[in-house]
């Protein structure tokens, strides 16, 4: 077994925020073959962000069978390891484990205008959030939507405004169901049936946004439930470029912002961009994947694993 352990510094938190929380991350992947396999090249995004509302305090990448991990950082800013297992195997484990302060922004930040954004857009590389995607990209079912729900920038006020329509009303009109959408259904789909889970949420809003031209990205992370501590707590949800200083999260399919009990684990133009474990093996084999994610305050000691098959 291969612990494969770094400890990051990071600038002090931007802001003058009045809450924070301590969290404990414990995310484990384990891929079981119908046979032995050859060969598996892996890359893995389990290694929280640091920003001006999160720091990573420390990171622990924990692989069995034992090989040597690699890093590098994507072109969105994202931290990625990346490994070969050159030998035969019928099972892999991929532990993730992190520490991380979470804090509120700032209730006093200043929201843009459509001007300011304009000026921002054209100041700022945020292209990339701006333009279609392997998932999320122009369709009649956006273009339907977005009539329906008139979003017509003169109607409000700024880009928030328009933000958090869009996010209250998807969550008023979609229904949150599991299993019945895949992780590569594109938005159109999503938007025929108006059923998916956290992830359909966010590409609708996506779309939305972005043929309102405010950039917007995908964001893959966790997110702490008081209530259910012991439930699967990966998440997904929109950050929308609204602010003086950049990025504010929308949870559509809770219809709220998002505040402290939710962990950026990576960001992307939608999921394609950053899913927790992506591969490739060599064998004739069948795979398995299964997962199981915690998220508790850092006091508080780490309850048995609970699998779930993917």
């Amino acid at each position: 077994m291969t612990d494969f352990i770094e400890f990051i510094s990071a600038n002090p938190l931007l802001g003058a925020p009045t809450e924070a929380m301590l969290y404990a991350i414990r995310h484990i992947t384990r891929y079981q073959y119908s046979r032995p396999i050859q060969e598996n090249m892996m890359e893995v995004r389990k290694h929280p962000l640091s920003n001006n509302h999160q720091r990573c305090l420390n990171f622990t990448l924990t692989l069995e069978p034992e090989v040597r991990v690699f890093r590098y950082q994507d072109h969105l800013g994202n931290v990625v390891h990346h490994f070969d297992v050159p030998w035969l195997h019928q099972e892999l484990s991929i532990l993730g484990e992190s520490v991380v302060e979470v804090r509120t922004p700032d209730p006093n930040e200043a929201a843009l205008n459509w001007d300011s954004l304009s000026a921002h857009i054209d100041q700022r590389d945020l292209y990339d959030m701006l333009q279609s995607s392997f998932l999320v990209s122009p369709c009649i079912e956006v273009e339907e939507l977005s009539r329906q729900l008139n979003l017509t920038p003169e109607r409000f006020e700024g880009p928030q405004m328009l933000a958090e329509h869009v996010n209250a009303q998807l969550f008023s009109t979609f229904s949150y169901e599991r299993h019945i959408t895949g992780v590569n259904w594109p938005i159109s789909q999503v938007i025929q049936q108006k059923r998916g889970v956290c992830q359909d949420y966010a590409h609708v809003m996506l779309g939305l946004l972005r043929q309102a031209r405010i950039p917007c990205r995908y964001i893959s992370g966790y997110r702490f439930d008081k209530e259910n501590p012991h439930q699967d707590t990966s998440h997904a949800w929109v950050e929308a470029y609204i602010k003086e200083t950049g990025w504010r999260g929308f949870d559509p399919s809770r219809g709220c912002l998002t505040d402290l009990n939710y962990v950026t684990n990576c960001v992307g133009r939608d999921y394609a961009d950053c899913p927790p474990t992506r591969g490739v093996y060599r064998g004739n084999a069948q795979g398995t994947l299964h997962h199981a994610v915690q998220v508790r305050p850092a006091e508080e000691p780490a309850h048995e694993d609970r699998f779930v098959l993917r």
